[in-house]
């Protein structure tokens, strides 16, 4: 099962990745650097990526058509707007017990170190952290660790033997 161990490896790998993309980042831009006289625009559009300023919440347009001065106001008005899609349940709901057959749906899901590899190595690097707080650049860089999937296919099956995600 993960541990602190499997943990500080993982923090080590995200070190490791990171050092990693920024001897990319500078090399790309030496490389951008170098071709100048070959090819200005590619560098001119770098410059202009990184040029671009990015703010914060921007001002919105409230229903009554007026604006808001700050970024709680704006705040206020994202949360106003996206409470209509939230449903409120009601508090007393009767209890429901699952029926044996949902409880054992899990028992049939086959988890193998090749599967699990497999789907770490095509993860999108591009996507935000998980609910879990990990990155996905790091889970798709340590798919090449057999200890770190033999630990995530102990952990899914553990989830899987219990009933439990």
């Amino acid at each position: 099962s993960p541990t602190r161990e499997n943990y500080s490896y993982a923090f080590m790998k995200d070190i490791l990745y990171s050092d990693e993309e920024f001897r990319l980042k500078s090399n790309y831009e030496k490389k951008l650097t170098n071709n100048l006289k070959t090819n200005c625009k590619g560098f001119y559009s770098y410059l202009r990526n990184k040029r671009q300023l990015k703010s914060g919440i921007p001002t919105l347009e409230r229903n009554d058509g007026s604006r808001t001065s700050g970024p709680a106001e704006s705040a206020e008005v994202l949360a106003e707007a996206f409470s209509s899609v939230f449903v409120h349940e009601p508090e007393n709901l009767p209890d429901v017990e699952k029926p044996e057959a949902e409880c054992d749906i899990l028992n049939d899901i086959d988890i193998t170190f090749d599967k699990v590899k497999h789907e770490l190595e095509i993860l999108n690097c591009f996507k935000s952290y998980g609910p879990d707080g990990i990155h996905p650049k790091l889970l798709k860089s340590l798919a090449d660790d057999s200890s770190f999937v033999n630990a995530v296919v102990e952990l899914f099956r553990e989830c899987t033997d219990s009933g439990e995600l």
